[in-house]
């Protein structure tokens, strides 16, 4: 019972850490582009989980008909979502964004039924609905005003880029499971982190040609530490150990934390606020999420 409360606190403060990447988001928009904060957080990231499999004297090995899928779920299912969170939230806010990508598991949940056929629960059918209809209450009521009938252009792109992002991450859930199973699910991170990392450095040097100040000052190099490793690498090391413990429903729950903290930190940091009927359709959509997740094993 005590090592469960153990890995419980831990899973919310994994929660808590993956939700400070909205901050870092915030206030890197002066100082790193969308594309420089994404090559950063992939880097770190890397860095973090590979020095995790050093400590922990984990294998590297993969076959070699295996680095192209890998590669492919690195770039599509990591390294572009991560990009599109950045842009959602700088073209939205913290609470809408992180709410909107993680409805990641709706989607994996439509793309196994379409693409694998696999039968859905009524439960499973409810989660569905129910996101559904929170994403609507978000939509209509946020900060006291319909969004819906009030979308600038801006915000627009920043619901599709957090919707992408949200489709990307579900791929990489729905096309990596195999992989998870066969090496291991943080190895496979390893993998897609660095190959994401190597896939976007031509496009980095291209249109921000590493520029000393964007990449190599000391906000820059503390900031993307703070987003690789902190916010990323460690609560995916904290998500996949709590496996152990507890079922993939469960631990998916802890982290539905996301969204709430992010709009604290919107609140506290930023000064927005939020309407009733936003934090109900939220609360309903996480509810939402939860219930595609019920029963699911690790």
């Amino acid at each position: 019972m005590r090592e469960k409360i153990q890995w419980a606190s831990l899973l919310i403060l994994g929660s808590f850490l993956t939700a400070t990447i909205y901050i870092d988001i915030k206030v890197s928009s002066g100082t790193l582009s969308s594309l420089g904060l994404a090559f950063l957080r992939l880097f770190w990231a890397s860095v973090g989980i590979l020095i995790f499999q050093l400590i922990s004297k984990r294998s590297f090995a993969v076959e070699l008909v295996d680095l192209l899928p890998l590669g492919l779920l690195g770039i599509f299912g990591q390294g572009i979502p991560v990009l599109l969170v950045i842009i959602a939230t700088r073209m939205t806010d913290s609470a809408v964004s992180s709410l909107f990508t993680n409805t990641s598991p709706l989607w994996a949940l439509l793309l196994c039924f379409f693409l694998k056929r696999e039968k859905l629960s009524w439960v499973k059918v409810i989660g569905i609905m129910l996101g559904i209809v929170g994403i609507i209450f978000v939509l209509f009521f946020h900060a006291n005003k319909s969004v819906l009938f009030s979308l600038s252009p801006t915000v627009t792109l920043g619901l599709i880029a957090a919707v992408g992002a949200a489709m990307g991450f579900a791929s990489f859930n729905v096309f990596g499971g195999r992989f998870g199973k066969k090496y291991g699910a943080l190895k496979v991170n390893l993998y897609s982190f660095f190959i994401a990392t190597f896939f976007s450095l031509p496009f980095v040097a291209f249109f921000t040609g590493f520029s000393f100040e964007e990449f190599f000052s000391m906000h820059s190099l503390l900031v993307g530490m703070l987003a690789g490793v902190f916010a990323t690498a460690l609560p995916r090391i904290i998500q996949i150990s709590a496996l152990k413990h507890f079922s993939a429903s469960v631990v998916t729950m802890f982290f539905l934390l996301v969204p709430p903290f992010a709009t604290l930190f919107e609140i506290l940091f930023f000064h927005s606020s939020f309407s009733i009927y936003f934090v109900f359709g939220g609360l309903l959509s996480l509810v939402g999420i939860y219930l595609t997740q019920w029963g699911k094993k690790a």
